[in-house]
């Protein structure tokens, strides 16, 4: 669900302000011209931003010569990158085009000694593998302000193959040379990049014979420029379908029926035929510069394309979005015949867009409505890749589970997925070049403390070596992890989508295993709190009553005890077994600080128990330091996992 826009030579401007002082390019409103358009993208709610990802207009190149680039060009792009990801701005970027002269595809051509056609660039083997290098070379950028390669940069949305392929040579129609170029290209960019989404770029003309709808072919030639709307799009590595709008260019500017009949008809052929979401991500239409009266006349076209997309979206339809050409960051200059600036009566109803989407947006959440360790496995992402299923939420370095991980939230966003959360902490690590996000929290179903659905919770904790939860277990409305070697503590509980845990395979089944507890559990009467470090408050969720739909994990001293044995860092427990709970609230639950200072307490259970039935609390025990007060009267049972302390203290 997108409200972008699009500026072509954004990266030619980043050159230039990487390169000079910025009292030499403090140019806007006593900024920079990126970081003012990505500050003023933010106030009128634009998500997403497309850009060229090359250069646009001589003297701009990014490519100098085959595998040698500008590198001011290139800090450039990093500097767009870097400002967009601040800021939770996402980008679709192309990495050439079909127009000019400049890292384009005559450019390529004029490489090549054995090219003759300047359509030789679909089909000259030289040229392709430039195109390889080229695109290899872009996708394995180490960003020099983050040291992020542009592979695994999160701010980056998508890529466009190509911007608005041609092909007009007869070998384009007969062999379908331009089509099978981009099956080619497109596999390749997967091998190196699978984490970003991927569409063609193109205007969205139609083949020879392809079945469509009235006002679908704007120009005499469209059917042969080596587009094919439907075929190009259902290429198996695209992943989302992309289409350009441009009446005037295509000489039917006079009929107002065109803009919307080319929306639906896409729309439609996205949805029947090729199983996709659609974006329009170029569309404009001429004014003459000067004159406001021309400029309204564009406004009824904006407004009947961001309705069409607001409706699609509230409907379930496959247009997810419309970026629009081209955003004039200069008020007081003349824009181009195509600029839309804050001055102009077109910008209202670009933010009123913006607004209604995001609405949409929060409305929509990121995931459909579920129940936290009951539906897990059918909570899918609006994503084409479900962040939520068992690779997303467990493989790698993410080592998540079920529970609120404990720790201050310094960073709080919408996320469509656990694994998207998990990212997110580890990009801002890299972005800092140091460790500031040592865990996460992510709300799959919006049941989180008042916190809404999808909400990603990035923390830091005093002691990341030794994570530590207030609840964790199936029915935990949160799903959290600590990325990286530190996470390994928590592998007895790593997520699982049907909610259950999921064990190591050297675990033992806890829940039928010791029936009673060992003498090296150390058991006895007392309450084990002091000088000991709370790794998990309860290893069973306490966010509302036990019962058929929500077992706790733990039932026995012996299973809480094993539940210590099987995690890293533990080796002292507590078990709660009377039925009225070990602590009971006097004052509401919220504003009650009990007698250990623990609260308010957010996440309590209903009726007012702090410490309910069942509840297993697990510690890191200064055992130097422990002077247990043991008696038969002590409502809890604990024990230390240490035979000489055991010995010594004559537990167990």
């Amino acid at each position: 669900m997108t409200v972008c826009t699009f500026r072509w030579a954004l990266v030619d401007t980043a050159s230039w302000i990487v390169r000079f002082p910025p009292a030499a390019t403090n140019v806007v409103e006593g900024k920079n011209p990126i970081v003012w358009m990505m500050d003023e993208a933010v106030k009128a709610g634009f998500n997403m931003l497309r850009l060229f990802g090359h250069g646009a207009e001589p003297p701009y190149k990014l490519q100098i010569s085959p595998g040698v680039y500008d590198e001011n060009m290139f800090k450039g792009m990093d500097y767009i990158l870097e400002e967009a990801g601040k800021r939770g701005i996402k980008l679709i970027i192309s990495f050439s085009t079909n127009w000019g002269n400049v890292d384009s595809k005559k450019q390529f051509v004029s490489w090549a000694k054995d090219a003759r056609l300047e359509d030789d660039f679909w089909i000259n083997e030289s040229i392709k593998q430039m195109y390889k290098d080229h695109l290899q070379a872009v996708l394995t950028r180490r960003n020099t302000f983050n040291g992020i390669e542009y592979k695994d940069d999160p701010t980056i949305f998508a890529w466009n193959i190509f911007n608005e392929v041609r092909c007009y040579a007869e070998f384009c129609r007969t062999a379908d040379a331009a089509f099978e170029w981009n099956k080619e290209m497109a596999k390749f960019i997967k091998s190196i990049d699978n984490n970003h989404l991927l569409t063609t770029g193109q205007e969205g003309f139609y083949g020879w014979g392809c079945p469509t709808g009235e006002g679908t072919h704007p120009l005499d030639e469209s059917h042969a420029t080596g587009q094919d709307f439907i075929r190009d799009a259902g290429i198996p590595e695209i992943d989302f379908a992309a289409i350009h709008l441009w009446p005037n260019n295509w000489d039917i500017a006079d009929d107002p029926k065109f803009p919307l009949q080319w929306v639906r008809q896409h729309a439609e052929d996205a949805r029947k035929y090729i199983k996709k979401p659609l974006v329009l991500e170029e569309f404009g239409v001429e004014t003459e510069n000067t004159d406001d009266s021309r400029r309204k006349l564009r406004d009824p076209v904006f407004k009947s394309i961001f309705d069409e997309v607001s409706d699609s979206i509230s409907s379930g339809g496959a247009l997810r979005g419309a970026m629009f050409w081209e955003w004039f960051i200069n008020d007081n200059a003349p824009p181009s015949i195509h600029g839309v600036n804050r001055g102009h009566s077109t910008w209202g109803i670009v933010t009123e867009h913006g607004r209604k989407i995001a609405k949409l947006n929060e409305q929509a959440g990121t995931v459909p409505k579920c129940t936290p360790g009951r539906d897990s496995s059918s909570v899918e992402s609006s994503k084409p890749d479900n962040q939520y299923k068992l690779e997303g939420c467990c493989d790698g370095d993410c080592n998540a589970l079920y529970g609120d991980l404990r720790g201050e939230t310094f960073q709080e966003s919408i996320a469509a997925g656990a694994g998207e959360c998990c990212r997110s902490c580890k990009f801002a690590n890299i972005r800092a070049r140091k460790v500031v996000c040592t865990g996460w929290s992510w709300c799959p179903c919006g049941q989180c403390d008042g916190a809404k659905q999808g909400t990603c919770r990035l923390k830091k904790s005093k002691n990341p070596f030794l994570p530590s939860f207030w609840q964790v277990g199936q029915g935990q409305p949160w799903v959290s992890g600590i990325p990286g070697d530190s996470g390994k503590l928590l592998s007895p509980w790593k997520c699982h989508p049907t909610g259950v845990c999921a064990y190591d395979e050297n675990c033992p089944d806890f829940a039928e295993s010791i029936q009673c507890v060992d003498r090296g559990c150390g058991a006895a009467r007392f309450d084990l709190w002091s000088g000991a470090e709370v790794l998990v408050l309860s290893t069973n969720s306490m966010e509302k009553p036990y019962d058929a739909a929500n077992p706790p994990d733990v039932t026995s001293a012996a299973q809480c005890c094993a539940k210590c044995r099987s995690t890293k860092g533990c080796n002292g427990w507590r078990f709660c077994p009377r039925e009225e709970g070990c602590a009971i609230y006097r004052k509401p639950c919220k504003d009650f600080k009990d007698v250990l200072g623990l609260g308010p307490h957010e996440e309590c259970a209903p009726g007012g128990k702090n410490f309910p039935k069942f509840m297993c609390t697990l510690f890191n025990v200064d055992t130097k330091n422990l002077n247990p007060v043991i008696g038969d009267w002590n409502v809890y049972v604990s024990g230390v996992i240490d035979p000489r302390i055991n010995q010594k203290l004559k537990l167990g």
